[in-house]
């Protein structure tokens, strides 16, 4: 099953190699059980009111059935499909709002 997470988020001193491990606590998962997974987005986050830090969004292949997380959850998961050739992640493309940057 390929599902894609958003909002995980790293400090400026963890490395990558750590988002296997956030991913698992996440989904309640064993890390052994994540069988690919693509960094799709890398940003920073560099508010005022916290540490500064990357939020990562990444799409990662689980076993099936693995219970997904509820909406009180930090990271936001869902399911998604990907064509059998994978190497094409689908963008997220939305439309709703666009930022406004003040100051």
């Amino acid at each position: 099953m390929d599902i894609r997470i958003r909002d995980i988020m790293l400090q400026l001193g963890e490395s990558e190699d750590e988002l296997p491990k956030r991913i698992a606590l996440i989904l309640k998962i064993n890390v052994s059980d994540i069988t690919q997974l693509r960094i799709v987005r890398k940003s920073l986050d560099a508010r005022r009111e916290r540490p500064p830090c990357f939020v990562y969004s990444v799409v990662c292949s689980v076993p099936d059935g693995t219970a997904l997380p509820d909406e009180n959850s930090h990271a936001a998961v869902e399911k998604i499909s990907l064509p059998a050739d994978s190497k094409n992640i689908p963008a997220v493309v939305r439309t709703v709002k666009k930022a406004v940057v003040i100051g």
